[in-house]
């Protein structure tokens, strides 16, 4: 009995603290097989130790060049991070080959969004944190100019 009780900590411990490494502001690239899109994906946490929260996600298409903000849930379920976006009542499922390791700027998630339903691949992403809530600092990217070669 003390070995289930320990597994299932472990795991609870595991959903908090990869809650808490997403929680902020990432920003990347997410690909269908038909449009590739600049997103920024904000993710706000419920509390400290929540392993759910709300957030938004912000894409402009690079083809059709338009801009959709769209609120969603999201939750985290043994190491895998779900959304519920409101306006097509759709749950979303981040398969991830990478995820974060630590709370810090510069942080990378990577993967596929996968239709919970369906398990079918809806697209790929690929998403570097450049803001992080607790410390309410924006990352400063490096912009470097032909001169500075």
């Amino acid at each position: 009995m003390a070995v289930l009780s320990f597994s299932l900590m472990s795991c609870q411990d595991d959903d908090e603290r990869l809650a808490y490494y997403l929680d902020g502001v990432w920003q990347g690239n997410i690909t269908t097989d038909s449009q590739d899109y600049s997103t920024t994906i904000e993710f706000f946490q419920d509390g400290y130790y929540a392993t759910s929260g709300y957030g938004y996600e912000t894409s402009k298409g690079w083809s059709y060049g338009h801009t959709t903000r769209t609120y969603f849930e999201w939750w985290v379920q043994d190491r895998t991070i779900i959304l519920h976006y409101s306006d097509s009542h759709r749950y979303i499922v981040m398969d991830c080959n990478w995820l974060p390791g630590t709370d810090r700027l510069g942080e990378v998630i990577e993967g596929y969004f996968v239709d919970y339903d369906t398990g079918y691949d809806l697209a790929r992403f690929y998403l570097r944190k450049v803001y992080n809530n607790d410390n309410y600092y924006y990352a400063k990217e490096n912009h470097h100019t032909e001169d500075d070669k």
